[in-house]
């Protein structure tokens, strides 16, 4: 009855892309608009079964239209699916946008731009223990890597540590890379391990600074011998100074317990690392959860987190690396689908809200960021799917129509769950549309809470069509169907048999007519046919003989 699915796409502009002509080739009735010129009423949004917000400014939509988009997708089960190009970047500001409490993701927040936008201290094991398997090579290298990641105008300091801290690299912006990689790079292990100190030097470099936000990186793959049970309180002076602290326990040799307690203390996080291969990654997360923009424009491949039917049989090995994304974090009750190669974060989520679905890709659809995958096969094979999976899966609203056959009437009953003694609503409109496509309104009657009758005389053969329709409070068009057969049922049991016929039948075949049960079940003479061998006995005989006569001879 409704045809194809009604898709409204949003873009900034009208113009011909590749998004649009794929899914202008799709099976569904696709409808175009740009932010100025898309639906606001509620009641207009119901008529579709899917709105794509391609690469909008989302976090400037009005909260008035926000709102209805949420009725939309909760109240009247509807699809939203979201790309977020550098348009919506703004998502990851320092203020929530009024539409992120509909999204599977929560953005990270850009900090605000001052003047020094961060300080962090690198405090690192160079214990003797470190120099096992190039672990020490591969951790200077991973702090050079993320000096690369810093703004300019961010301030780094590094503190070495062993039986003693050493500060390499006194408090120095992050825009003199060069000179603090030389310095890094040449320091060497040697000696034990106590952490304490250590904290206590960067504490001293990163009072020094300006920035707002302060924080140490702390690394480590042994036992200290300072304790926490002695030195906890220098933990305590740095969380007064608003300095948090992220540490990680490099291997299982490391003080886990010890390093969780600082984490705690300070309000950072806790990393274990069993393998010097996510000591890179984890450099990188936390370099840019203290930068300033949460884009992230460098190359990243997408890797499948999950095994589902959207992504089924589209090899994302041969996907072209993306050139970019908007930092998020999965919420609880989200389905990633997608996540970075770089430090694993979602790029294609999707949850149910209400009773409808939202997805989302935090890049975008074919702007600078995934220019590459319009001419990856599996950009015709993604596209298609997602708007499949987010499409609306039922009528608009939470009416409910059921219907039985009863001696040629219909008898059909309509729900309203949603509603309650207090509200002062009409009851629903009930259509039935018969076999011929004649409409008619038939007369419903309440019967109980939520629960409304009507009847109809189904006085042709065929399907009968029904659909129940009413206003919701928030003023959108609810609407519910079913669908009815009346068959020859009846008319066969009441129709007498053709005895003319049957007595034809009888004289061509030779047959009888209303035999009675001992005729039908009387034996019949059967003739079976069957081969038996018997050429054994011959042969058998012919040899006895044979022998006999030899026997007579010799006599």
């Amino acid at each position: 009855m409704t045809g194809r699915p009604k898709v409204l796409l949003v873009q900034a502009k009208p113009k011909k892309n590749s998004l649009r002509s794929l899914l202008e080739s799709q099976e569904i009735d696709l409808r175009r608009a740009t932010l100025d010129s898309m639906p606001k009423q509620l009641k207009q949004l119901s008529e579709h079964e899917l709105l794509i917000l391609d690469d909008l400014p989302l976090a400037g939509l009005p909260k008035e239209l926000v709102g209805r988009l949420r009725s939309y997708v909760e109240e009247l089960g509807g699809g939203l699916l979201i790309t977020t190009g550098q348009a919506a970047a703004e998502l990851a500001g320092p203020e929530d946008s009024a539409i992120e409490a509909l999204l599977p993701v929560h953005f990270r927040q850009v900090k605000k731009k001052e003047k020094i936008p961060a300080a962090l201290a690198f405090v690192l094991d160079r214990s003797s223990s470190m120099s096992r398997e190039k672990k020490f090579v591969i951790l200077l290298r991973a702090v050079a890597d993320a000096l690369d990641r810093l703004r300019d105008t961010a301030q780094v300091a590094v503190v070495m540590f062993d039986d003693f801290p050493d500060t390499v690299v006194p408090l120095t912006e992050a825009k003199q890379r060069k000179k603090i990689k030389k310095v890094v790079l040449a320091q060497r292990v040697g000696g034990g391990t106590s952490i304490y100190p250590a904290l206590v030097a960067a504490q001293k470099e990163l009072k020094k600074s300006a920035a707002k936000l302060k924080h140490v990186i702390l690394l480590s793959d042994g036992q200290s011998i300072s304790i926490f049970a002695h030195y906890g309180y220098l933990v305590e002076k740095l969380a007064k100074d608003k300095i948090t602290i992220t540490t990680i326990a490099l291997g299982s040799d490391s003080d886990q317990a010890e390093l969780k307690r600082i984490s705690a203390r300070s309000g950072g996080r806790f990393y274990f690392a069993d393998s010097m291969a996510n000591i890179p990654k984890i450099f990188a997360a936390e370099t840019e959860n203290i930068s300033e923009d949460n884009v992230v424009e460098q190359p990243i491949r997408a890797v499948p987190a999950k095994l589902v039917e959207v992504l089924s049989g589209i090899d994302f090995e041969s996907a072209p690396p993306l050139k970019g994304y908007v930092a998020s974090e999965a919420r609880p009750t989200s389905e990633v689908l997608l996540k970075s190669s770089d430090r694993f974060e979602p790029l294609l989520a999707r949850w149910r809200f209400g009773l409808g679905r939202v997805a989302i890709m935090t890049t975008d659809a074919q702007g600078s960021w995934a220019a590459d995958w319009v001419n990856w096969q599996g950009f015709s094979v993604l596209w298609p799917r997602l708007v499949k999976d987010t499409l609306r899966s039922s009528p608009p609203g939470d009416l409910r129509l059921a219907g039985k056959v009863e001696q040629d009437r219909a008898i059909l009953t309509v729900r309203v769950p949603a509603e309650r003694s207090t509200d002062k609503t009409e009851p629903p409109k009930l259509t039935a549309i018969g076999p011929k496509g004649q409409e008619t309104e038939l007369e419903v009657v309440r019967r109980g809470l939520g629960v409304y009758r009507a009847d109809l005389e189904l006085d042709r053969l065929g399907p009968y069509a029904f659909r129940a329709s009413r206003t919701s409070k928030s003023g959108a068009e609810e609407m519910a169907y079913a669908s009815l057969n009346r068959t020859y049922k009846e008319e066969y049991l009441a129709a007498s048999g053709n005895l003319a016929l049957l007595k034809a039948v009888v004289r061509t075949t030779g047959g009888q007519l209303a035999p009675g049960p001992a005729e039908i079940f009387r034996p019949g003479r059967q003739e079976r046919q069957g081969f038996e061998e018997k050429w054994p006995l011959f042969v058998f005989l012919a040899l006895g003989l044979f022998l006999a006569e030899v026997l007579v001879r010799r006599l």
